[in-house]
């Protein structure tokens, strides 16, 4: 093994430690549902950790990255033929690389709110894939990169698909929970804790959020931010610094973006 050879391999490790000592402590965070520290301001790591969307078939998603952290040191300190070391090496960081592509999906466009941890994970995952694929050439100089693209665009589409299939059958879960009577006592249970909603009577995710609650809405306080909306609180929005709507504000903590019965639930402990 040459110095580079050895250099990447370490560099492996240290990366793995340190995905290793994130996704411990978000896994922490999740059970605990306490409030994740050390995370920059208005990142809204607490709407990513206690979304719907942090876990898979109750298994937090932080802990599959335990898992695979752990995976990556194990394997790299085990005695095993470098060319098989090198082939799970790079199945499992490419998969890795898709399921964190897919998960900073979710959190751009469907959570509406980004945690930097998550970030710095998927941006570790990205480092220990391009680290991998350094010494190809070195235990499989005979496969083209024609060849590892289309095994990796098949591994990214069956992740994808995979992670997509079963968080449906979480938001499945989640809209069985939307019954009238669970609408209305969650509606209550929020409007007791003193949680409120900032919208605008212009945003399409409002009429969404509304639509959820159906008639138990009307016990949900509501702030209209839309200077032109009907009892228009505008300059209360502005001084709550309110910038995205939906926003929501449960316990002193802010929540962007349209949110499920179920993430609600959990961000005002109902039933607790």
């Amino acid at each position: 093994m040459t110095d580079k050879n050895r250099l990447r391999k370490l560099a492996i490790i240290c990366l793995s430690f340190a995905g290793l000592v994130i996704s411990s402590y978000l896994t922490f965070a999740h059970y605990s549902s306490s409030s994740v520290n050390f995370c920059a301001t208005g990142s809204g790591c607490d709407t990513v950790t206690l979304s719907s969307y942090s876990s898979i078939l109750g298994l937090p998603v932080s802990f599959m990255g335990v898992f695979g952290y752990l995976f990556f040191i194990i394997l790299l300190t085990v005695q095993i033929s470098k060319k098989v070391k090198w082939a799970l090496l790079f199945l499992i960081s490419i998969a890795a690389f898709a399921f964190s592509l897919y998960l900073t999906y979710l959190e751009f466009f469907v959570i509406n709110a980004v945690c930097s941890f998550c970030v710095i994970s998927a941006l570790i995952i990205t480092s220990i894939l391009i680290l991998v694929l350094m010494d190809k050439n070195k235990y499989f100089p005979d496969y083209s990169v024609k060849s590892l693209v289309f095994i990796g665009l098949v591994i990214v589409g069956v992740v994808i698909s995979g992670s997509n299939f079963l968080y449906s059958k979480n938001q499945d879960f989640s809209e069985e929970q939307g019954s009238g009577s669970y609408q209305l006592e969650l509606a209550k249970h929020l409007r007791q804790v003193g949680a409120v909603m900032y919208g605008s009577f212009k945003c399409p995710h409002c009429d969404s959020q509304k639509e959820l609650f159906g008639d138990a809405f009307k016990y949900i306080p509501y702030v209209e931010c839309h200077r032109q909306g009907k009892n228009s609180e505008a300059s209360r929005c502005f001084t709550m610094g309110i910038q995205n709507y939906p926003t929501w504000v449960i316990n002193g903590r802010y929540y962007p973006g349209s949110k499920s019965l179920h993430d609600l639930a959990i961000f005002s402990k109902f039933g607790k």
